[in-house]
């Protein structure tokens, strides 16, 4: 039973998403996902949907939907997806990813999207390590990125 309603949503989903459903109608087949307690079945139709250079690869909610259904079922996957897609919401993400701890992951986004101080800061404030905070801001050399490390040496 459990295996047909997993079709049955899966299809549903990929219906939705070829059809350029509204976003609430993609949203109400995630929650039905998501309530089925079906969220690796879900990151692997997002995968196919987002990774595999379809129609709908650049999409941004889905890119979106991708990480931070990783983010919330399966946390190995979330440096892959922040490497591999271009198109998510960088700050909105992070927030989510240091809910869940993912320091490392939240510095990789903020480097990606040019957030560098708020990326020196997770080193700094997360992480514990003045090293890479200097090593980075050798790599941007921004002014704001020194201050912040010129504050935690001091400290």
């Amino acid at each position: 039973m459990r295996r047909n309603h997993l079709c049955m949503l899966t299809q549903f989903l990929e219906h939705l998403v070829s059809e350029g459903s509204q976003d609430v109608h993609v949203s109400a087949a995630v929650k039905a996902f998501m309530t089925a307690d079906l969220s690796h079945a879900l990151i692997e139709l997002l995968e196919k949907i987002v990774l595999q250079n379809s129609a709908f690869s650049g999409n941004f909610n889905l890119q979106n939907l991708l990480v931070l259904t990783a983010i919330k079922a399966d946390p190995s996957r979330v440096m892959d997806y922040i490497n591999r897609l271009d198109n998510f919401d960088g700050p909105a993400v992070g927030e989510v990813a240091v809910e869940a701890q993912l320091y490392e992951e939240y510095f990789a986004i903020f480097k990606k999207f040019n957030l560098n101080v708020q990326a020196v800061n997770i080193l700094l404030d997360n992480l514990w390590t003045i090293d890479r905070a200097v090593e980075f801001a050798f790599q941007v050399e921004e002014d704001a990125v020194w201050s912040q490390v010129a504050k935690a040496q001091l400290r």
